[in-house]
């Protein structure tokens, strides 16, 4: 039996970056979606983002670090790679266009608008991020207008991984009580 689409989550870089570091919280929002049965995804804009940040050794000694313990680890994780044909790929640059054109997002940040765009193509309905800079604060209205216009695919929400833990910790306080 296929699983239900709306448990399969999108991580952004940070998120993938905070495991790596050993953030508490982020550790334990990936453990309660993996007992829950959520699937753990990353998308090419990711792989790609840490990839290149690897490759700054000799810039960010930390930084390429952290990346590369986060792509050796993504398995070990229980998080999975979600490979996009070239022309969802391209879907999603475009979708990435328009957000920054609609300047929901900064004009520099490409690949935030990419993976919205890759999540949706994907037919992921989730993206989790630790962005509050920019993609935690997108008008929401605003964004669900831009995936109807585009029609790239179905309309994707944003969470920090906090979120997860705080609904995850309700429901269990409703169900033991």
């Amino acid at each position: 039996m296929a699983q239900p689409l709306n448990t399969r989550l999108a991580l952004d870089t940070n998120v993938i970056y905070q495991l790596a570091a050993g953030v508490p919280h982020t550790e334990k929002f990936r453990l309660l979606c993996l007992e829950r049965g959520y699937s753990l995804l990353v998308t090419h804009t990711v792989i790609e983002e840490a990839t290149y940040r690897t490759r700054q050794a000799k810039d960010d000694p930390k930084g390429a670090a952290l990346a590369h313990k986060a792509l050796t680890c993504l398995l070990a994780w229980g998080i999975q790679p979600h490979v996009l044909p070239p022309l969802d790929l391209g879907y999603a640059k475009e979708f990435s266009t328009l957000l920054r054109t609609r300047k929901l997002l900064p004009w520099e940040e490409v690949r935030d608008g990419c993976l919205l765009g890759e999540a949706s193509r994907a037919q992921i309905p989730f993206l989790v991020t630790a962005d509050g800079e920019h993609l935690l604060k997108i008008d929401r209205d605003e964004l669900a207008r831009a995936f109807h216009d585009s029609h790239i695919g179905p309309p994707v929400t944003i969470f920090h991984p906090l979120t997860f833990v705080k609904v995850f910790a309700n429901v269990r306080k409703k169900t033991a009580g």
